[in-house]
């Protein structure tokens, strides 16, 4: 059984509530569907890494800087806080429209705003790809990362080139950044959908 079939299958077994979804059309939820599923084996996978490798890794290195044991721990805290919610839990709100802006959390935890951008696939993300599967559930992580009771991330700069400088120049500054969690769980094997 592939492991998005038993993540599915958790809120069933263990009589928790179900992912929902606000303001948002059919297509909407087909596609946070899948980038949920997705942000969820890749946030599961995050934590196998990290458990398997607790005195780090060239993954951990490339996103998060030089090896320390309190950068390591907040970010395996982290990743256990929020992926077993992200599909069960969080609540999901289609209702932003913006041409700039992605995605937003409330002031509640769980509670994300998926704005309009994010369900365009002309859009050409700032690493100058076109956005792929990768994109869409990285931003998932990228989110859940932004809440208090998970680590509080702030925006200090998006894309792969950024992210590398703060790993490299600043690991606390790479901890403190949204998108260094999200690359460093698209990248964590296995790569597959």
């Amino acid at each position: 059984m592939r492991i998005s079939h038993i993540f599915g299958l958790l809120p069933l077994l263990s009589g928790t509530g179900a992912v929902t979804f606000t303001s948002c059309t059919e297509a909407q939820i087909s596609t946070l569907e899948v980038a949920i599923d997705r942000a969820t084996n890749k946030s599961y996978a995050a934590i196998e890494h990290l458990e398997a490798n607790p005195n780090g890794s060239d993954i951990q290195t490339t996103w998060y800087g030089t090896f320390s044991t309190e950068r390591y721990n907040r970010v395996l805290t982290a990743f256990k806080k929020f992926a077993p919610d992200l599909g069960t839990t969080f609540r999901y709100d289609c209702s932003c429209v913006s041409d700039a802006v992605i995605a937003t959390i409330g002031g509640t935890y769980g509670d994300v705003r998926i704005c309009s951008v994010y369900f365009n696939e002309a859009i050409v993300p700032p690493s100058g790809q076109h956005r792929n599967q990768w994109e869409i559930l990285s931003t998932i992580v990228h989110e859940a990362t932004h809440f208090r009771d998970v680590l509080g991330t702030t925006d200090y700069g998006y894309g792969v080139d950024y992210c590398k400088q703060f790993a490299l120049e600043d690991p606390e500054k790479a901890v403190k950044n949204a998108d260094n969690h999200a690359r460093f769980a698209v990248e964590v094997p296995p790569w597959g959908p």
